[in-house]
């Protein structure tokens, strides 16, 4: 008989504390990922547009909201910096003006008090209802469009789900990347990450959801692609 292991509830506050579910209908959203296909893009340009951005992405994005899931890159943007790359990182996190989120962690893991999570579902389903949570898959840009989607935007406009790396300069991010991620390690990653997109697709379209990818080289094929100038 196996044993069930008690998870441990989070008592903190929550996103839909700040925004409830389908609150942005009607409403364009852009979601706003690390591939290198965004060096150089200004992000003046996103002013006025409800946006997520994604892990690092506060670095230089005002979003609406800043999504991640992963704990060791939140323990990376709390504790003591161990290089100058890190104090600077940490400073710009401290000044984002943005909604700070992560998924909620399966150990109940307390995030600190700046932090509104996203509850987690284990289904493979599309959630309409972020009081529920969402299923945040195994990756962030994954989860961040989960969460467009539970606050009813569309469309959905992708920058910088590139799904591949820069081969010729070995670049895997338009910023410095993440520690200890080499790029052979991030290419397989990513061809994981972009089977989970293939899989959700369908189910996406058949909802009437409008996703659209902003990158024409994008190795993400799922989904319908445009030219970044004739939407901003």
């Amino acid at each position: 008989m196996t044993r069930r292991v008690p998870i441990r509830r989070y008592n903190g506050k929550r996103l839909v504390e700040v925004f409830s579910s389908g609150c942005w209908s009607g409403k364009r959203c852009f979601l706003i990922g690390g591939g290198c296909s965004l060096r150089g893009f200004n992000p003046a340009r996103l002013d006025g547009e409800l946006t997520i951005g994604i892990n690092k992405a506060f670095e230089i994005f005002n979003s609406t909201i800043n999504y991640g899931m992963d704990v060791a890159f939140y323990e990376y943007l709390i504790t003591k910096p161990k290089d100058k790359n890190q104090a600077n990182l940490q400073e710009k996190w401290k000044t984002y003006p943005g909604i700070r989120s992560f998924l909620l962690d399966r150990s109940g893991y307390s995030f600190g008090e700046d932090i509104y999570v996203v509850d987690r579902i284990d289904s493979f389903l599309i959630s309409f209802n972020l009081e529920l949570g969402i299923f945040g898959g195994t990756n962030s840009g994954f989860g961040a469009l989960m969460l467009a989607i539970s606050l009813a935007a569309s469309p959905i406009y992708l920058l910088g789900y590139d799904m591949k790396i820069l081969k010729d300069k070995n670049e895997t991010h338009w910023h410095s990347g993440y520690p200890k991620v080499k790029v052979g390690t991030m290419s397989r990653k990513l061809r994981k990450f972009q089977d989970e997109f293939e899989r959700f697709a369908p189910q996406i379209a058949s909802r009437g959801i409008q996703v659209i990818n902003l990158n024409q080289e994008s190795a993400l094929e799922c989904f319908p692609k445009m030219d970044i100038e004739n939407i901003l």
